[in-house]
């Protein structure tokens, strides 16, 4: 199937709107009362997990660090901000989030990444980049994430 400019502008704007009712909605997943890490190295791995299969599509870097006592895990996830303005032409862009949950003592702890992905970008991934598409020809609009692997370290870097 190719993809046109047109289309892929239209395919930019479907996945803005469909990436952020999926990123609300894991971050409500998330946020459950009963999605809480145990206080055994057992019962955090599986914390560590859920969190993992949660924000499967939406991170890219997951980190599990600390001691067997005192451990903690980080990742790295997309995130839509409306009010971001990313250049004069008030262009709406993904952005990253970093965050870090602590077992002992109990902390969450988020911040914005050093990257920022704008639109247009994302509409040329989608023109010239490896698009899924079933056989009744609909797009998997999240198919390009895997395109925006590196992005965070190049961000650090």
């Amino acid at each position: 199937m190719i993809i046109t400019e047109s289309l892929a502008k239209g395919l930019k704007n479907r996945f803005f709107l469909e990436i952020s009712d999926e990123l609300v909605r894991r971050l409500e997943q998330a946020a459950k009362p009963g999605l809480r890490g145990k206080r055994s190295p057992a019962g955090w791995l599986k914390y560590v997990e859920k969190f993992k299969n949660i924000f499967d599509r939406c991170a890219f870097v997951f980190y599990q660090g600390g001691s067997k006592g005192k451990p903690y895990f980080a990742f790295v996830s997309l995130w839509v901000d409306e009010k971001r303005q990313f250049n004069q032409w008030d262009e709406k862009c993904l952005t990253g989030k970093i965050a870090i949950i602590n077992s002992d003592p109990p902390l969450f702890e988020d911040t914005s990444a050093l990257f920022n992905i704008g639109e247009h970008a994302i509409a040329r991934i989608y023109e010239r980049g490896i698009v899924k598409v079933d056989k009744d020809l609909n797009v998997d609009i999240f198919s390009i994430l895997p395109e925006f692997q590196y992005v965070p370290l190049w961000g650090g870097f």
